[in-house]
């Protein structure tokens, strides 16, 4: 009876890593731990949407995955489109993530704030990860999210 209550026990300690709103919602990517806490909302209607918010002292992620009926994977028409829009001081390139064409984009705010982009469509889902980064943060902070966020970008999977 011992036994089968440490193992019991043992099943709900591993699956309670494993029972988090970004996992139950078919996202996981290796350095969240990085990211730190985070909180979830679930919105919408007719389509249904999810939203992640990650604060760090220097910093914000956004996850954001919705229900995209009408929506198709992104080609170069679509980066030349950002690339062209003159209100915004952005740039973007087109990007092959293993779920398939993805855009990452540079974009400087006029708010003092960059924003570092990556948007990708899957299985009838868009999902857009958004870095936030005020313009006055440390060199080297910045550069190490940048760093972080291309890992984020890499292991990001979706299942």
């Amino acid at each position: 009876m011992q036994r089968l209550f440490i193992a019991i026990l043992l099943i709900l300690l591993s699956s309670t890593s494993l029972s988090s709103p970004l996992h139950n919602n078919g996202i996981s990517f290796n350095n969240i731990d990085y990211w730190g806490e985070y909180s979830f909302e679930k919105f919408g209607t007719s389509e249904v949407n999810y939203e992640w918010v990650f604060n760090k002292s220097s910093s914000t992620l956004i996850i954001i995955k919705s229900e995209c009926k009408s929506c198709k994977p992104f080609d170069e028409s679509n980066v030349a489109e950002i690339n062209t829009i003159d209100d915004f001081n952005v740039s973007a390139l087109l990007i092959n993530h293993k779920y398939g064409n993805g855009i990452y984009q540079i974009h400087e705010h006029t708010k003092n704030i960059k924003f570092l982009i990556f948007k990708i469509f899957h299985k009838g889902y868009y999902y857009k990860l958004q870095l936030g980064i005020p313009n006055n943060t440390n060199q080297a902070v910045l550069f190490e999210q940048s760093i972080e966020f291309l890992r984020t970008i890499n292991s990001f999977t979706i299942f």
